[in-house]
Parts: C-alpha cells; structure tokens; sequence
C-alpha cells in the first residue's frame, strides 16, 4: 500500500513540473525579447525623412504600421528607401539581428516640401518687368519644384517674366527672359500687330523661323510673307500697314 502511495506521489511530482514547464514556455512565446511599438517607428521615419532632405519635410504617414515583435533579444530597426522622399512614396524597414535581416516592413508615405524662396506678389504679365515690389522671400511649397531651378531674390528683379507668373508662385530661371531666350519657335502661332495713329490692328500669324526679343523675323499671314519685330511679351510688331490689308 506504502509502494502505491509513493507511486503516485512522484506522478503527482512530475505532473505538476511539467505544469510549469508549460506555464513557462507559454510565457517566452507571449512576451517579445525586442519590441517596436507603431508610434516609435513613425518618429523613426519622420526623423529618417527630414534627415534625407535638405528643406523643411512634412511626413504624413498613409497606413498604420504594426507593432513589430520579436523573440529575439538584440533586434535593430533600420530604414531605407529608393527614389526620392517626395510627394507619394515609401520607405522599407528592416529589422536585423546578427547583420542578418529577419523580418521588412514596408510604409506608404507622403512627403511635402517646404523652403523660403522668392514668391511673385502679385499676378506679373507676360513681358513685364519684375521690380522690387513685385517678389519677396516666403516661406512656399517645393514639393515638385527642382531646388536647383529657383533663382534667388536679386536674380529675378529687373528681369522680364517669359509667361505669366501667378501670384504666389515660385519664381524659377525658366520664368525669366534671358537676352538669348527664344521667345517664337518656327511655326508657333503669333499676334501680329500694327499701331496706325491712334488705331491699333490685330491679326494672327504662324512664325516662320525663331526669334529673340528685339530681332525681326519672318511671318505668315495668309498667303503673306511679313517682316516683324519681336516684342518682350511675344507679341509681333508690324510697321507696314498694308500688310494687313487685302
């Protein structure tokens, strides 16, 4: 009866051992070794990003980004992308252990850009000339804007816009009319125009070769080959009035 009893004692015994060896191997599988939470990876990217980009960066992240658990102790995060970190674009976590990767995480981003640049004040013409008042330094989105083509404040005064330049708009070296610009390309269509006193005539054309401001090309009217000057805004000056008559 002694021998039973002892028996099952050290059933008993090894039963409740392995209730525990249970209980712990339950809990190495709950809890992580290196744990990244979604907040800390978003300040990681953001942090990531504005390190990338020379101007100002506004992140907005576009998907929730899951906690990352591991049961590996040791585990480092690290970020990279491809392309540049503008407008819609993403960047790729990679989670290491030991140099090796062992789990990536990719994440939907949107990047805008912001810098002080010269800004127009007001709508500027076509032709016109752009004076003190009309730029000033102003803090502007460059999202989809190459640095590299903005001019700088002094750069653009005295100068001439090339098109319209709206209010509030960058101010690039396209805008601007350089002395070598080609302001007509062969076979655009031009106002002709022709002053007679106080009487202004107005007609349309087709450019038969290129032109700067102030040379004088060819044009067609019609069946009418004419001779004109090429204005700062575009426009083609005709000295000849019968030229626009038929």
């Amino acid at each position: 009866m002694l021998k039973i009893k002892n028996y099952f004692k050290t059933i008993l015994k090894h039963f409740f051992a392995l209730q525990i060896l249970l209980v712990i191997c339950s809990f190495s599988t709950v809890f992580a070794q290196s744990t990244f939470n979604s907040q800390r990876l978003e300040n990681a990217i953001i942090s990531y990003v504005r390190s990338v980009n020379k101007c100002e960066s506004v992140v907005v992240i576009n998907q929730k980004i899951p906690e990352q658990r591991f049961t590996q102790s040791g585990v480092q995060a690290t970020i990279n992308h491809q392309g540049d970190l503008t407008g819609l674009c993403k960047v790729n976590i990679d989670f290491i252990q030991n140099g090796e990767i062992i789990r990536s995480q990719e994440v939907r981003i949107r990047v805008n850009l912001f810098a002080t640049v010269p800004v127009a004040t007001r709508f500027i013409p076509r032709g016109e000339e752009i004076t003190a008042k009309d730029v000033e330094n102003r803090r502007a989105d460059v999202t989809n804007i190459d640095p590299n083509t903005v001019v700088e404040l002094n750069e653009a005064i005295g100068k001439k816009s090339k098109s319209g330049i709206a209010k509030g708009g960058v101010i690039k070296y396209s805008d601007l009319i350089a002395n070598d610009d080609v302001l007509i390309k062969r076979g655009d269509r031009v106002r002709l125009l022709h002053y007679s006193g106080a009487f202004l005539i107005r007609t349309n054309g087709f450019a038969m070769e290129n032109g700067t401001a102030g040379s004088i090309i060819k044009v067609k009217r019609d069946n009418q080959t004419l001779y004109g000057f090429v204005a700062d805004d575009g426009n083609i000056i005709i000295e000849d009035r019968k030229v626009f008559e038929q």
